[in-house]
């Protein structure tokens, strides 16, 4: 059914603030004819870089309400805060992550930057990617015509990675496939969760097919579009098409009196959906490794090899040097200088060293849960016995050496190079940590993303990178769908790549761990808990529970906090009862803007439940 361009289509205008080369704000187009936005590469450059200005990032930064500020977070809440990964320690009135999800109070009349879905921005940067696909021909300043199909690709891939990102937050969409102008009669029915997956996936394989496209960035184009990435792409989404919430085992989907089921799932169960995604996620690998990506492993140490898998460059720093980070795929940034104040003032500390006191500042506002910590195995590979924290005296320094790489806790020996000190999170008597006023303790802080001489005052601010696609996330994609397709068969390829992540970590193989079982319903337990260790924080995990339909026991239910008592040196644990949060089965994809779904007169069809 036609209906007119609806009202979600009709800005072209920037998405973002000035930042530099491929980042710099964008004119607003909607201000010039076509002839001055595309007389020179240079000012059709500043259309594509509306697209790229807001891919997805997960920190907030102090420089206005712009997208990277509110526009992909929940205000200033990654989606990890949701989840039983964490909580955030936003207070009152800006704490929207509260009401709005652990209460179950989101609606589809809900706007900006209340959110984490981002239905409104994500059309903004389709439109605007096709208007440089379909205009940027026009160009006559002398540019090669290589250079200009080389940003072609970039703005086709910069169209599917958006549409990804619907795909898995709303299921069946609308197809939009040009620029469209005012007033143009465009069909805004929503395709079937099959068109929808064929749709971005033929739009990928036109992208990658152009010759122009590097497979990896050149060390002054981190951050663009690439055919490496594209391939990842293509596998995430066909993992996600193969995946229990799109495609049931047994054929029914989380709302079955839902009236257009075509929407919200396959219409048939296809098991063969898993080695589509498997391949898919090996020609991906074969690619990568082709040009040169590996896991990070400069250091030889597990701890500080995963810290620096997603907080050093893969190119070069602010200085010029290299740092030689070949683990990041896809990085994106909001700004061209790596390790830029403007950028990264408020988004990444935690510390106010003079003080000696942790807390969540306006950037962070991100508190690791007990919930999380109780998934990290032993060094052995164990699981963590029911009475583990009543009979270990040194529970902490026993786990998975990514624990320590990622949440600080009780005992952190923190400051290598001045003012060194250790982290007293005793609740009775009250630590040197304990927090200020009303802001969350759960007896942990992130530290994740963080370098802790930075934290303890002696560094620079970090890099200002978000590691949207790493290989290892890659590895693990490809483990899980292949023990999908049979566990028995694929052993041997299963166990490869799942034992290459847990090795970079200092983990045992997997079929070294105690009480190991070689069935797909164990493995398939331990890759989902793989993904959960090495992933976490990086707005992946609360999408993998929808994906495989168990957001009722990891989204909703008990989360907890760790009550550390007793002497600094002989603490005593125990976990408490931090909140209960709610869960409903419709939370499993968010509604539509109900805006747009009024203004299409119910053409655009809601999720249910909505």
């Amino acid at each position: 059914m036609k209906t007119k361009i609806a009202l979600l289509l009709l800005s072209a205008s920037s998405l973002m603030w000035s930042c530099q080369d491929f980042l710099e704000e964008p004119s607003d187009v909607s201000g010039q004819t076509e002839a001055v936005a595309f007389s020179t590469i240079e000012t059709a450059e500043q259309v594509l870089a509306a697209p790229y200005s807001s891919l997805p990032w997960g920190w907030p930064c102090l420089n206005g309400n712009g997208p990277w500020s509110q526009g992909i977070l929940i205000y200033f809440a990654p989606i990890s805060t949701a989840s039983d990964e964490a909580d955030t320690a936003l207070e009152g009135g800006y704490n929207f992550v509260h009401p709005q999800y652990h209460e179950g109070l989101l609606t589809a009349g809900t706007i900006n930057p209340y959110r984490e879905d981002k239905w409104d921005y994500d059309w903004f940067a389709i439109r605007n990617a096709w208007y440089f696909y379909d205009k940027v021909d026009m160009v006559n300043d002398g540019t090669p015509q290589s250079y200009i199909n080389q940003r072609k690709a970039e703005a086709l891939g910069l169209v599917a990675q958006r549409y990804y990102e619907m795909f898995k937050r709303y299921g069946g969409l609308p197809w939009i496939d040009h620029y469209i102008t005012m007033g143009e009669s465009i069909d805004m029915s929503r395709m079937s969760i099959t068109r929808t997956v064929d749709s971005i996936c033929s739009l990928l394989d036109r992208a990658i097919a152009m010759p122009e496209l590097p497979e990896r960035n050149a060390v002054n184009e981190f951050g663009r579009v690439n055919k490496v990435a594209l391939r990842m792409l293509k596998a995430r989404v066909l993992l996600w098409s193969a995946s229990p919430l799109f495609n049931p085992e047994d054929n029914q989907s989380y709302y079955p009196s839902f009236n257009k089921q075509e929407l919200i799932k396959h219409e048939t169960y296809d098991k063969n959906r898993w080695q589509e995604a498997a391949d898919a996620c090996l020609e991906a690998i074969n690619a990568a490794h082709g040009a040169g990506y590996a896991l990070y492993t400069k250091y030889g140490d597990p701890v500080k090899d995963y810290k620096a898998a997603v907080t050093e460059f893969p190119d070069i720093d602010a200085n010029g040097t290299a740092k030689g980070n070949p683990e990041i795929i896809w990085g994106t940034r909001p700004a061209d200088s790596y390790a830029s104040e403007t950028y990264q003032s408020g988004s990444r500390v935690t510390i106010w060293s003079t003080l000696k006191q942790l807390r969540g500042t306006v950037g962070t506002y991100l508190i690791p849960l007990q919930n999380m910590v109780d998934k990290y195995e032993l060094r052995n590979g164990s699981d963590q016995p029911a009475d583990y924290w009543q009979t270990t005296s040194d529970p902490y320094n026993n786990l998975d050496r990514r624990f320590n790489a990622t949440i600080y806790h009780h005992g952190y020996k923190l400051g290598k190079t001045v003012g060194p000190f250790t982290l007293d999170m005793r609740m009775e008597p009250a630590g040197d940590q304990y927090p200020a006023g009303a802001q969350n303790f759960t007896g942990y802080y992130l530290a994740k993303f963080f370098d802790d001489d930075y934290i303890a005052g002696a560094g620079n601010y970090p890099q200002a990178f978000w590691p949207y696609m790493r290989l290892s996330d890659l590895y693990l994609m490809y483990a899980e769908a292949l023990n999908e397709v049979d566990y028995e068969s694929n052993s041997g390829e299963i166990l490869h790549y799942v034992n290459l992540v847990r090795n970079r970590a200092g983990q045992p193989n997997l079929e070294d761990k105690p009480g190991f079982q070689a069935t797909q319903a164990y493995v398939r337990e331990c890759i989902r808990k793989e993904r959960i260790v090495e992933l976490c924080y990086e707005d992946q995990i609360y999408f993998d529970y929808k994906r495989w339909k168990v957001g009722d026991k990891y989204i909703g239910g008990n989360m907890y906090g760790m009550r550390i008592t007793g002497d600094m040196e002989n603490p005593t644990f125990s976990k408490f009862l931090y909140e209960t949060r709610v869960w409903s089965s419709k939370w499993y994809l968010f509604p539509l803007y109900q805006t747009d779904v009024l203004t299409t007169n119910g053409v655009l069809a809601q999720n249910p439940g909505w």
